[in-house]
């Protein structure tokens, strides 16, 4: 019985959990059906939303579209708008002239009209004058009186002569009758008559003639075509062996003008050409500026060394654009220019550190030395040619070309040699003294090279009341108005002080702009 009791107990406990897995299995179902009805509700407003979303994107979309479409509308209206009104302009503007045309016309036909009936009233005026007056005669009837009849004259004679006698010889006069009267009243009325219509013909019509445009037109086409037969004609007709007759200073003139504009680039280049390609020193000197004078200082500078000058061929070299009135003055330019460069198969850049990268760290000795691209990199080599026209042809600047190529100045600056002197074509300006602390008295200027104006370039200290001081006055902008920076060319001779620590000066002021080139030396 208890084994019984144990096994019915066992049984009840296996059907309570039974029934407590089957609760929780129908919980879970129910759960689960939950969340999937709760999955899918988040899913069909997802599907709403999304839904809702491409709807107000598409009306957007129509939107601007339609927004698109009605300012193509309105900019090809107002397009449309424009051309009718220019049309319409047009059409007024020709029809004003066409009307202004005929008006003129009309008044040039009037006048004629005007001068032609004055001239044939005066004509008749002097034949009415010239042509003698008959007197009025008129026969008396017999019946009326049994006098004889007798001519009536419109004045009386004043010949003395003609007077009758007195007393006896005197013969009776005839009385006048009506009809003799009424002939000469008639007479005289058709005289005025005649004198109205005379007066009538000689005064101008006022009445304007209107003249159609059509024919006006045809008929200033046909003038302008006659009187381009008359140009051209005479030209066909001429003989070929005839002389042409040309205004040589006209000619002059645009020839001129034609060679200040691009002629002189063939020139220019040929002569940097031919001076590139000379090996020697008086080679070199016959294409330069006061050749015969720097002879001998070119024949020192290139020594005993090879003159190359291929790495600046006369092909890389551009037009700098120079002012109409330099180039008038004989002034041209060229310029070589030649960024920074470096070849990458020629050595690998290690990675730096970050913070190295970013600052933070300096570089070690063996990182800075091989992880540098500028330790491989070909400076950039900027060269200026000028010219300049003169008698004995196109001649180029040797001193500015080299001094600029093999940047001359910079050596002069970085190596301060006690009461070194050279002379030295530079950019002048007034600058503000290094630390503020500039020496009484003084004003400071920067001296550039015309090439390399950021790096080649020293402050130099000049007193006021000098020689040089007063050359440089123009440039003072410290303490003015304006506090505008001025800058000039000038050849300039710089020395280094003899002093332990020797300072940059100007011994001497050649001349403003370059010497040779635009300037003269100044007399000392």
């Amino acid at each position: 019985e208890a084994e019984k009791a144990r096994k019915e107990a066992k049984a009840k406990a296996d059907e309570e959990v039974r029934a407590a897995d089957a609760e929780k299995a129908r919980e879970a179902a129910e759960s689960r059906a939950k969340a999937v009805a709760e999955a899918t509700e988040e899913a069909n407003a997802e599907k709403e939303r999304i839904a809702a979303e491409a709807k107000a994107a598409e009306d957007k979309e129509v939107a601007a579209a339609a927004a698109a479409v009605a300012a193509q509308v309105k900019a090809a209206g107002e397009k449309a708008d424009q051309e009718r009104q220019a049309v319409a302009r047009a059409a007024e503007e020709r029809v004003n002239q066409e009307k202004l045309a005929a008006e003129k016309a009309a008044r040039e036909a009037a006048e004629k009209d005007r001068h032609t009936a004055a001239k044939t009233a005066e004509e008749s005026a002097i034949k009415q004058r010239e042509a003698p007056v008959a007197p009025a005669k008129t026969e008396v009837a017999a019946t009326e009186s049994p006098l004889p009849t007798a001519p009536v004259s419109e004045l009386p004679s004043k010949n003395p002569e003609d007077k009758p006698a007195k007393g006896k010889d005197r013969e009776p006069e005839a009385p006048k009758s009506k009809k003799s009267v009424s002939g000469i009243a008639a007479g005289v009325s058709a005289g005025e008559e005649k004198l109205e219509e005379i007066e009538a013909v000689a005064e101008p019509k006022k009445e304007k003639r209107k003249i159609p445009a059509m024919p006006l037109m045809v008929m200033l086409v046909l003038i302008a075509i006659a009187g381009a037969a008359a140009y051209i004609v005479p030209k066909l007709l001429r003989d070929p062996t005839d002389p042409i007759v040309v205004d040589q200073s006209e000619a002059a003139a645009q020839k001129e003008a034609e060679y200040l504009k691009t002629g002189w680039e063939a020139d220019a280049r040929k002569v940097l050409g031919d001076f590139i390609a000379a090996e020697t020193a008086a080679g070199k000197a016959s294409h330069a500026i006061r050749g015969g004078e720097l002879l001998g200082v070119m024949e020192a500078y290139y020594s005993e060394d090879e003159i190359d000058d291929s790495n600046t061929p006369e092909s890389a070299f551009s037009v700098y654009p120079l002012s109409i009135k330099d180039k008038k003055r004989g002034v041209f330019m060229l310029t070589y220019d030649q960024p920074p460069a470096y070849e990458l198969s020629e050595f690998f850049t290690p990675l730096a550190p970050l913070q190295v990268k970013y600052q933070l760290r300096e570089p070690g000795m063996l990182l800075a030395s091989v992880g540098r691209m500028n330790n491989f990199t070909a400076e950039s080599l900027q060269v200026y040619a000028m010219f300049k026209r003169s008698e004995d042809g196109m001649k180029l600047d040797w001193e500015s070309f080299v001094q600029t190529k093999y940047r001359i100045l910079r050596g002069f600056l970085e190596l301060p040699d006690p009461g070194q002197k050279k002379v030295f074509r530079v950019i002048v300006s007034e600058t503000v003294p290094e630390k503020r602390n500039a020496p009484a008295g003084h004003r400071t200027y920067l001296i550039a090279d015309p090439a390399h104006r950021m790096e080649d370039s020293a402050r130099v200290y000049v007193a006021g009341d000098s020689d040089i001081g007063r050359a440089f006055s123009i440039l003072n902008w410290r303490g003015t108005k304006e506090g505008r920076v001025v800058a000039k060319t000038a050849t300039l001779e710089l020395a280094w002080s003899n002093e332990a620590m020797p300072q940059l000066g100007v011994s001497r002021f050649i001349c403003w702009e370059f010497l040779g080139v635009g300037g003269e030396a100044v007399e000392p």
